[in-house]
């Protein structure tokens, strides 16, 4: 798999996946909420950072109450990182099943998950330097970061 970086807006990325989510099947009619706190560039791969901001945003839908429902996608950064964050009001991972979320085949959702969804996320986001973070709390919801590096594109010397 081809490793593609390029100078792309945070911001503009999650939007872009986020306003096409409505006709992804999995997502339904759940609410998603982008908050950008500060938007910036950073050196990465958009398309594979869609695949994984795609498949944390899926999973934060299946969780969740279809009435009650709310995810929201928050864009921002450390002095030192960027991230961004998939916030759901869901069910919650119970603590025993958090460590092992991260395993290839681990699913909880019998018949339609391949368990490959984080695993391969995580793969994504450590080629970027970056790590994959989850918190949860059971009966109240799960929240996960993507952290990356602020690699700000190096501005070439002028001759």
């Amino acid at each position: 798999h081809q490793h593609n970086p390029e100078p792309t807006a945070m911001g503009a990325l999650v939007t872009s996946v986020v306003r096409f989510l409505p006709y992804d099947r999995e997502v339904k009619a759940i609410p998603i909420e982008v908050t950008i706190e500060q938007d910036l560039a950073l050196e990465v791969d958009g398309d594979k950072l869609k695949q994984v901001l795609i498949n944390l945003i899926r999973n934060a839908v299946q969780a969740v109450e279809p009435r009650t429902g709310r995810v929201n996608v928050r864009v921002g950064c450390t002095p030192d990182r960027a991230y961004i964050q998939v916030v759901d009001n869901g069910t919650g991972i119970p603590d025993d099943h958090l460590e092992r979320i991260w395993a290839p085949f681990f699913t909880t959702k019998e018949g339609t998950g391949t368990g490959l969804g984080l695993h391969v996320s995580k793969t994504i986001v450590e080629r970027h330097d970056g790590s994959l973070e989850c918190t949860s709390v059971p009966g109240k919801g799960t929240r996960m970061t993507i952290w990356l590096p602020i690699n700000l594109p190096t501005p070439q010397p002028q001759p």
